[in-house]
């Protein structure tokens, strides 16, 4: 049966013809509902006859034997009769016939079912009986052979059930007779291919049994192929196709069964197999719907034929169909991603491993494995494992190969086998994955020698390690592993760059070596993915990534190696590329070693090309190509290394290693310029590229300061580029400035020759020659020139101006004014007189303003010349090629005049103003014309909405196009007929080319410039002082700028932005906000002047909140760019610290006012600095030395230039004038007149050196004002007349002032007409230039009233109310009211004298109503009282000192002539008035020296002052509350010291709080200060009015009403024969005794100690100034005190009884003595307490027994005497204060007979003693005693005493008596120095660290340390200076007196002892002496009061009161020592 079967096998013909058939794909369910009905059907057919055959057979009963013997019958029956069938050649209907009723109903069908049901009945019967399944099997085959292949499948599916039972009993199912018409599902017909094996333990060996199974399998296998591929079965899915192809590979079936089946022979085994391999092939032909099925299936039938014997099969025709079967499936699949087609390459790999699996187990094996078919099936492994990235499959192909023996038995080698494989077509570039990729090549006929074997053995380890690598993520073999593979490839690239070609090279090896080379490329290409550094390489180590850049590199050597002369340009490609990848990948910015190893990387890729290093160490420019490479690929490659080289050097760069770049930028350009230069058609972006590189290499080499590197870098690169002719047009139109603006490419090389100019000039200091560019005439390139020399004229001359205006800013550098000066010269002779006039005249306009600056002209003829020249060009007609430029030559008129103005004020020629004034007025007068044409042509430059459409159609046409278009249109105008319209003027000046972009940018930017210059001109003007031309010129110049504003909005807003821009930027680059911030300032100072201050803080506080937000950004700027942005940042700054003081002014917070100025002035002078850098002359400094400075102005340095040069510095200087004048002015109101002075002073010189003559005026005006307050009249003379020398008789307000200071300088010396005269004149000056002056004169007319007394008060009410002219008003009308009262008493009899008679507060009398002839006089009174009184708090704070001083004095003045007329007691007010008016100033400056008391933060001075809050610079610790945190490192001291400084700080913020909050209203003045005083205290005031004909004195107590006497100094006399002394004469006596004694001191060092007549005429000097000294201060007290002296008399206790009955006594006699006038008037008496030491009442004489009262009140006096004899005492320690008024401050009141002996000193207010009082109560309740009661003693510590003797070393005889005992002192604790200057910083430590200070030398020490150092000490010691005329006080004239004594006052010194005047060494020392002595100042006595054994205490005061007694001269010595402040006791 197998053998008819076999006979009928199809032919491989009939079997390709199958395959080429064409199968229809139908469902699953419709495949197995066909099956089913068509086993349904056959047996419905046959249903008769089985049943027919069933009744012969069951008709009967019969035997179990019976019945299965008459089963066998029938199935015997059935199966010959199938026999008879088959031989009758019948074959079941095809095409689907078998599935339809059959036309007629053939025999088979019936016998088939007999058999059927014949084989069941037996299985019933004999279950488990192998026969049964023999007898089913040979039906089945029968059937199969009949194709009734429905009916063969039940017959099998009966079978499977059964054989399952057979070999795996415990696996099988249930058996039961199953129902014929019920079919099978689809799966499990299927699923009987497949029969479990049987288990491992068990063997078959019944050969029966394996046959039988064997034979099921292979009928099973071959029904459903035939099944699923018969033309009946065409509609079947392809899902059923699937599940068998499944089911074969995943089910026990006939290939898993064959090689258990042993017992059966090879023939069998083969037929069972060849028969499976047919039916598998056919079906897999047929299943095209699902290709993978298809190619699993002939996988499978080619895996059945590997199981046939050796001989069954040939090797070539098995390789031939494997490769064919991978071929078909791969055209057949279909994939749309790359994870498709590696999964379809997998399914081919590893069915390739099944088949290799079973080749290796076949006997034949060797045969097999060699051969070309074999190689041709590696060569497609090998692809398919490629693109399925299976490197395992890939290894095991590629170790087979190698390890195959050396013969086989086909006769052939492993080097032949090897050499065949590289037919092999290995090649993976294509992308496609189409059938092409898997083409196979034609076989050889004969093997390749040994030497393509090699070559084809590396190749194919190239292609497994390019597959390794592609697959390096999913190896399997660790790091290790992979590592190892790579070193193995590694050893194979060595082995290909060691190969040589054979002798004789055929193709054979040129194609293997061309595979290899290939297969090289890709294991490059996969190794170079792997370390790119874009790629994810996480999870490898660097071991790893170390060997593949090892193989990369050893690539390229290897690649390297094989290039020949052949070689192409893929190779060189290749090979750059892997150049430039590993110069990439090894690179690394922060490795040295890396960095060289890349350059070493691009080197060989240099060297490749053929660069080689010429002798100098540096490529040539250029290079040829190599031989078989085209010109423009070698380019591109030469370009390709530029690049490599630029990046890597670029990456260099961004990463700071700026010196590394520069050898691979260096390099990059050489080889890009030869790049260009093999180019056939350069472009200009290569150019552009080039020019970047080149850039990039200069901008390195100046980071490391290479600075010639990167000079000749820059210049390489300003070489390489080329202008666009649109450059040379702008030039020609708009000039250089905008031309360069034009693109962003320009504006790029502008930059560069802008660096390239500065090195040149001022890094590498050439000369001119060598810096101007203009050496590259030759080499400059421009796209697209038509007249090329003319052009490249054009753009040299631009490229000259451009490095003109790069230096502008550094003309203060060294040699840079010589390369300006080259460099404008080299620009004259390039621009042609006659071809470029007008820019030829701009560049000469240039030199003229560098020779402003720099100052090189050579005098007048010299610039007469050039400006002969300069006229001679702009008035030319022909204008050649600047013929578009035309526009300019007005702005060119004007600035030439206006340069030569400026000329002639730096000359400073004695006609300079005249010259000066003339040329500005010619520059207003063309700019004036210039300006109304330009209104005028933008009037008519408005275009209707039509033409503005059509404008922004063509505005992004370039320049060019314009011009070209406009030569056609007049080209086209001339051969047509001209359209008439309206003729227009052509437009000048901007509005001409204002529809361009750039040509805009450039005429805002000379008009800028224009502006600027006339910005100069009105300074200049200003400085001259000619007010209408500096009106004139300030309105010119803004018009201008408004004409500038209306062309730009005419054109667009983007134009008005930027030109806004530009004019913001011009004098700040800030931009709009920065000037807006200054407009806003000025606008807030404005505002202050006119006293709107609300307005003006809104103003201040807008700016400030836009300065805050403005942005620094500095970093692009140039070094003069950045000084000028810091200028004007100083500038901003210091203009708000003005405005600032100006509001605070008119708060009345001069404190604040000055703090702001000097804030300025700080910021001034710090522009001024910042300026100089800018300056190559000198600026000396003008700052005075410590001599005529002696004050302290926090840190203010004011410097000047000799001459400033332009408007920037001219606006600082200006400011720093304005605002020095401004501290001059408020230290003036202050009276602070040294500060003054030094202002003054500094103004001064100030403007002498900007040569500004109208400052000097100014300056000089106030240095009068202060001289006359100072009654130096001859010096304010001499000043007058230089101020009015230097204004030559110009009309402006300056000349107006002038003569209102001559008329005062001729009021004070009693000249009224003359002052009258000047007063008129300035009036009359005014009135011409419109403004309004004050009435100064109507003071003159005040005993003059008539109308021009009455038309000047008029015009006075008319003035503007502004604070200071209401202020003058008040105190002017004050002044006039006053004036009334005094004529009121001059015109009365009983009150004509009131003014010439004693005077007490209070008065005796008191009532109701006062007198009837002092009515009017009391209104009058009353009137000027109110304004006093006003003008008095309005000048509290901000008013001058003289000022205050009149307005308070006069206030007593009134209120004492109000009292003396029977007004309310006003005592404690007038006292209270004299106190306000003592030492003003010192008062004032309070509040200043408090904010230096303590260090304090560092104050920024460019952060703007707030307005909120007080301005202070008191550091954090004024403000600190609660403890001062403790350190536990601290010392006690340490902590001592905190809580020291901290009581400080409270100390100085209680008093500043108490000065802030001062007024002068009438409640305060109500208000007693000395009530909390010690009771035995007592406070004099004393002062002499202005006029020196009354003197107050004034006495208060703590428990009495203050007792106030106004005492004439004149007319007090009985007869007039008696002397009176008056003040003058007091005071002149006083200085010529003082300087007599002062020059017989200095003349005592002539008297020689042996001649003793010398010495006794000495002595009998002094002794005779002693006794005149004694005689003025008696006469001083009688004469002006008189009886009156009692107030200065001490404090004595009296009982009251005894006082009550003395004013009883009193009270009666006046009563007696006045009784009958008591009864005319309602008048009642009372006698206060305080005048019954000396009561004085009103009466009328002449009605009065004067005799008989004077009887009665001497019997009162007598009688008091005795009641209270012995029964009074004195005040215990009884002190005195004086307070005195500046004209008394010399006077040693001391020493007047009243006061001698007794404790008395001085104070400058009782002000001053309160805060000392509160110091020392603090200091108490924060010391040890802090429980005890605060008594107002203060206690010292003498032991913390610090001592300077003889510090000049010239006082031998003091050191020699003071030395010992001060050494003896030290053992207390005193320290000091001896014999030797100390330092400045050791005085003031030990004034601030020690109680008490002594000094023993010259003077105050004045000249060891400076004044301020004193003031700003947070405390001050208790200080004595014996120096001779230490507590000297320099009289001032109106202002308060200056001296050290006031220094030390303002320190918070408690105590200073001082001498008046000089005094010799050995009286003042014994003086001195005594006073130690009567403080016991000695170590025991200091013990003593340590032990507290000693109690009796003195203080200082009182010891030196009594030590006076001890001098040889009494008077001369002992009235020098006076004390000021509270006294100390030890």
């Amino acid at each position: 049966m197998a053998s008819r079967a076999k006979a009928r096998r199809p032919t491989p013909a009939s079997a390709k013809k199958t395959m080429g058939g064409k199968a229809v794909v139908i469902p699953t369910e419709e495949l197995t509902r066909e099956l089913a009905s068509t086993r349904a059907t056959t047996t419905s057919k046959t249903k008769g006859a089985r049943n027919k055959v069933a009744e012969e057979h069951f008709e009967t009963p019969r035997s179990r034997q019976d019945n299965r013997i008459s089963a066998m019958h029938m199935v015997n029956n059935a199966s010959q009769g199938l026999t008879t069938v088959i031989k009758s050649g019948w074959k079941a209907p095809s095409s689907g016939t078998t599935l339809k009723k059959p036309a007629t109903t053939h025999e088979a069908f019936g016998l088939a079912a007999s058999a059927r049901a014949a084989l069941e009945d037996l299985r019933m019967i004999s279950p488990g009986d192998v026969d049964v399944e023999r007898a089913a099997i040979s039906v089945a085959g029968k059937l199969l052979s009949l194709d009734m292949l429905s009916h063969t499948l039940d017959v099998l599916s009966d079978m499977h059930t059964r054989l399952i039972a057979l070999v795996r009993p415990d696996l099988a199912p249930a058996i039961s007779r199953r129902n014929s018409k019920t079919p099978l599902p689809l799966c499990d017909v299927i699923a009987t291919v497949s029969l479990p094996l049987p288990p491992p333990s068990s063997t078959l060996t019944d050969s029966t049994l394996l046959l039988l199974i064997s034979t099921y399998l292979s009928h099973t296998l071959i029904a459903l192929c035939r099944c699923l591929g018969t033309e009946s079965a065409k509609h079947s899915h392809h899902e059923a196709i699937d599940l068998f192809c499944q089911t074969l590979h995943d089910s026990p079936n006939l290939l898993q069964w064959i090689p258990l089946c042993t017992q059966l022979s090879e023939k069998q085994c083969d037929s069972l197999l060849t028969r499976a391999y047919t039916s598998l092939i056919s079906l897999s032909g047929k299943a095209s719907t699902s290709p993978e099925a298809a190619f699993r299936i002939r996988n499978y039938a080619l895996m059945c034929l590997l199981r046939t014997s050796g001989s069954t099969i040939a090797s070539k025709t098995f390789w031939d169909q494997v490769v064919k079967s991978a071929s078909s499936f791969a055209k057949s699949a279909s994939f749309k991603l790359k994870g498709e087609e590696r999964k379809l390459c997998r399914v081919v790999t590893s069915a390739f491993s099944e088949l290799l699996a079973l080749v290796e187990e076949r006997v034949n094996r060797d045969e097999f494995l060699h051969g070309k078919p074999f190689i041709s099936f590696c060569d497609a492994w090998i692809s398919f494992s490629k693109m399925a990235d299976d490197v395992s499959g890939l290894s095991k192909m590629i170790a087979l190969v190698q390890s195959s023996p050396p013969t086989s038995p086909a006769g052939c080698d492993e080097e032949k086998l090897l050499d065949a494989l590289a037919s092999l077509k290995l090649d993976d570039d294509s992308k496609s994955g189409k059938p092409d990729r898997y083409a196979l090549q034609k076989d050889k006929e004969k093997y390749e020698p040994t030497e393509v074997a090699h070559v084809t053995k590396l190749c194919a380890s190239f292609t497994r390690a390019t597959t390794l690598l592609t697959d390096l993520y999913r190896h399997d073999g660790g790091d290790e592993g992979i590592s190892s593979d790579i070193r193995e490839t590694i050893k194979h690239v060595h082995e290909a760059s060691a190969l040589s070609p054979p002798l004789t090279p055929d193709d054979d090896y040129s194609q293997a070596e061309s595979k290899m080379r290939r297969a090289l490329g890709g294991l490059k290409r996969a190794a170079i993915k792997f370390i790119d550094p874009s790629d994810d390489m996480k999870s490898w180590g660097d071991g790893i990534v170390r060997v593949i850049k090892t193989l990369l590199m050893d690539t390229a050597t290897t690649m390297e190696a094989l290039l020949s002369a052949g070689s192409v340009s893929e190779d060189y490609a290749s090979l750059l590329d892997l150049f430039f990848v590993l110069a990439r990948t090894t690179f690394s910015p922060d490795n040295p070693v890396l960095i060289d190893a890349a350059y070493d990387i691009l080197f060989r890729a240099a060297r490749l090309l053929g660069f080689q290093l010429a002798d100098n160490q540096e490529w040539p420019l250029t290079v040829s190509p190599l031989p078989s490479l085209a010109r423009d690929v070698f380019a591109n490659f030469v370009r390709c290394l530029s690049c490599a080289f630029h990046s890597l050097g670029g990456m260099l760069y961004q990463a700071g290693k700026y010196g590394t770049a520069i050898r691979f930028l260096r390099r990059g350009c050489f080889v890009g310029g030869a790049a260009l230069r093999l180019q056939r058609a350069v472009t200009q972006e290569s150019w552009a590229v080039l020019k970047v590189k080149w850039e990039l290499l200069g901008v390195c080499c100046s980071k490391i300061g290479d600075r010639q590197g990167a000079y000749d870098a820059f210049i390489e690169c300003l070489t390489s580029y080329i202008y666009p002719r649109t450059f040379v047009d702008s030039v020609r139109t708009i000039g250089p400035a905008g031309a360069f603006e034009a693109s962003p490419s320009l504006k790029q090389a502008a930059v560069i020759i802008d660096r390239v100019t500065y090195m040149a000039a001022c890094e590498l200091l050439r000369p001119p020659a060598q810096v101007s560019l203009r050496q590259l005439r030759r080499s400059i390139a421009i796209n697209g020139a038509s007249n090329f020399e003319e052009e490249r004229c054009c753009v040299v001359g631009a490229i000259l101006e451009r490095q003109v205006e790069s230096l502008c800013n550094s003309l203060w550098k060294p040699n840079v004014q010589s390369v300006v000066v080259g460099l404008l010269s080299d620009c004259i002779s390039t621009y042609d007189p006659e071809k470029r006039p007008i820019r030829r005249a701009s560049v000469m306009l240039k030199a003229l303003e560098l020779a402003y600056y720099t100052g090189t002209v050579d005098g007048d003829i010299q610039l007469a010349k050039s400006s002969k020249e300069i006229k001679a060009l702009l008035e030319t007609e022909n204008h050649g090629l600047d013929s578009a430029l035309t526009h300019e030559l007005a702005l060119h008129h004007a600035e030439l005049h206006m340069w030569l103005a400026l000329h002639a004020y730096r000359q400073v020629h004695p006609q300079s103003y005249t010259i000066i004034i003339q040329h500005a007025q010619d520059a207003c007068r063309i700019l004036r014309t210039w300006i109304h044409g330009s209104s005028k042509e933008i009037a008519e430059a408005k275009e209707s909405p039509k033409q503005v459409r059509a404008a922004r159609k063509t505005r992004g046409k370039t320049a060019s196009t314009r011009a070209v278009a406009a030569a056609t249109s007049k080209a086209k105008a001339k051969g047509s007929k001209p359209v008439p319209t309206t003729p227009k003027r052509p437009r000048r000046c901007i509005v001409s080319h204002a529809q361009d972009k750039d040509k805009c940018r450039g005429h805002a930017e000379k008009s800028h410039r224009i502006v600027s210059l006339m910005n100069m001109i009105i300074h200049l003007v200003g400085f001259i002082g000619h007010i209408i031309l500096n009106w004139s010129s300030c309105r010119l110049q803004d018009r201008s700028v408004n004409i500038l504003r209306l062309a730009n909005i005419m054109e667009n807003s983007e134009r008005l932005n930027a030109f806004t821009r530009e004019a913001s930027t011009h004098a700040d680059p800030g931009g709009i906000e920065r000037t807006r911030v200054v407009l806003l300032l000025r606008h807030a100072e404005s505002l202050t002047k006119i006293g709107d201050i609300d307005q003006s803080v809104a103003l201040y506080t807008e700016a400030l909140q836009l300065s805050d937000s403005l942005p620094l950004n500095e970093r692009e700027m140039s070094t003069a760019d950045r000084v000028y942005s810091h200028v004007n940042r100083f500038r901003r700054s210091a203009l708000a610290a003005n405005v600032f003081a100006e509001i605070k002014r008119a708060q009345n917070d001069p404190t604040a006012s000055l703090a702001g100025l000097l804030q300025a002035i700080r910021l001034w002078n710090r522009a001024v600095n910042t300026l100089s850098h800018l300056s190559l002359r000198e600026s000396p400094a003008s700052g005075v030395s410590s001599q005529s400075n002696p004050f302290d102005v926090s840190s203010v340095t004011l410097r000047h230039t000799c001459m400033l040069s332009n408007g920037v510095e001219w606006e600082i200087a200006e400011g720093l004038f304005e605002t020095t004048l401004s501290l001059a002015s408020l230290y003036l109101l202050r009276g602070s007149v040294r500060e003054t002075e030094y202002f003054i002073r500094e103004a001064e010189q100030l403007a002498s050196s900007m040569n500004a003559p109208a400052l000097l005026c100014r300056a000089l005006a106030m240095k009068v004002e202060v001289q006359l307050q100072l009654r130096q009249l001859d010096a304010a003379l001499t000043t007058l007349h230089a101020a009015s020398d230097a204004l030559h008789d110009m009309a402006s307000p300056d000349t107006a002032n002038l003569r209102k200071l001559h008329g005062e300088h001729s009021e004070l010396l009693l000249h009224d007409k003359d002052a009258q005269l000047q007063y008129t004149k300035a009036l009359e000056i005014l009135e011409q230039l419109d403004k309004t002056f004050s009435g100064l004169d109507l003071w003159l007319l005040r005993n003059d009233v008539g109308d021009e007394y009455e038309r000047l008060l008029q015009k006075l009410s008319h003035l503007a109310p502004l604070a200071d002219i209401q202020a003058e008003e008040r105190s002017l009308l004050a002044r006039l009211t006053l004036h009334d009262a005094y004529v009121h008493f001059q015109e009365d009899m009983l009150l004509s004298s009131i003014r010439e008679s004693v005077l007490s507060l209070p008065m005796g009398v008191s009532g109701d109503k006062y007198l009837l002839t002092s009515t009017s006089a009391m209104r009058t009174l009353t009137e000027a009282e109110k304004l006093f009184h006003s003008d008095l708090i309005s000048a509290v704070y901000c008013g001058g000192v003289p000022r205050v001083r009149e307005a308070a004095i006069s206030l007593v003045l009134i209120r004492s002539f109000q009292s003396s007329l029977g007004a309310n007691d006003s005592s404690l007010l007038v006292a209270n008035l004299l106190d306000a008016c003592a030492n003003i100033t010192l008062r004032r400056e309070i509040l200043e020296i408090i904010s230096h008391k303590l260090p304090s933060r560092n104050r920024d001075d460019l952060r703007w002052p707030a307005l909120t809050g007080s301005y202070d610079q008191l550091g954090s610790s004024s403000g600190r509350k609660g403890g001062v945190e403790r350190s536990p490192f601290d010392t006690d001291s340490d902590n001592d010291e905190q809580s020291e400084d901290l009581l400080l700080a409270e100390y100085w913020a209680s008093i500043r709080a108490k000065y802030e909050q001062l007024s002068l209203n009438l409640a305060d003045l109500a208000r007693s200060k000395v009530k909390n005083l010690p009771v035995n205290w007592t406070i004099i005031h004393i002062y002499v009015t202005e006029d020196r004909n009354t003197m107050f004195i004034c006495r208060q107590r703590a428990s009495q009403q203050p007792l106030v006497f106004s005492l004439p100094l004149k007319g007090r006399r009985e007869a007039e024969e008696d002397e009176h002394l008056t003040f003058e004469n007091a005071v002149a006596e006083l200085r010529e005794i003082v300087r007599l004694s002062d020059e017989s001191t200095k003349g005592a060092i002539n008297v020689k100690g042996q001649d003793k007549s010398a010495r006794a005429a000495w002595w009998v000097d002094r002794m005779a100034l002693d006794k005149r000294l004694q005689k003025l201060l008696e006469s001083i007290e009688f004469c002006w005190f008189g009886a009156f002296k009692t107030i200065l008399s001490e404090q004595v206790l009296i009982p009251k009884e005894a006082m009550s009955a003395f004013r009883n006594r009193l009270s009666r006699i006046f009563e007696q003595a006045i009784g009958a006038q008591r009864k005319k008037q309602s008048t009642r008496m009372h006698l206060d307490e305080s005048l019954l030491e000396f009561p004085r009442v009103q009466v009328a004489i002449a009605e009065v027994d004067v005799d008989h009262v004077v009887v009665d009140l001497r019997t009162a006096l007598e009688e008091h005497a005795a009641r209270v004899r012995g029964r009074h005492s004195l005040m215990d320690d009884e002190h005195v204060f004086l307070v005195l008024n500046r004209s008394l401050q010399e006077i040693p009141w001391e020493s007047l007979p009243i006061l001698r002996g007794r404790s008395v000193s001085r104070i400058p207010d009782v002000d001053f003693l309160l805060d000392r009082l509160e110091f020392a109560q603090r200091r108490h309740q924060s010391g040890a005693r802090s429980s005890e009661q605060f008594d107002g003693h203060i206690q010292l510590n003498s032991s913390n005493t610090f001592y300077v003797l003889n510090p000049s070393g010239d006082l031998e005889g003091t050191e020699r008596r003071f030395s010992p005992w001060l050494k003896s002192m030290r053992a207390v604790g005193w320290d000091g120095i001896i014999g030797r200057a100390p330092s400045e910083q050791e005085l003031s430590q030990a004034l601030a660290k020690n109680e008490l200070f002594i000094y023993f030398g010259h003077g105050g020490g004045e000249q060891y340390i400076r004044s301020h150092k004193i003031r700003h000490l947070p405390r001050c010691a208790t200080t004595m200076l014996w120096g001779c005329s230490s507590g000297l006080l320099r009289d001032m004239g109106e202002f308060d007196r200056i001296g050290t004594p006031y220094n030390y006052m303002l320190a918070g010194c408690p105590t200073l002892i001082v001498n008046l005047w000089d005094v010799t060494d050995r009286d003042i020392d014994k003086l001195t002496q005594a006073v130690f002595d009567k403080m016991r100042l000695t170590p025991e006595a200091h013990q003593e009061r340590l032990d507290g054994t000693k109690t009796d205490r003195i203080s200082v005061v009182r010891a030196l009161a009594e030590a006076r007694e001890v001098c040889k001269l009494k008077y001369i010595t002992g009235a020098a020592p006076v004390v000021y402040g509270i006294p100390f006791y030890l």
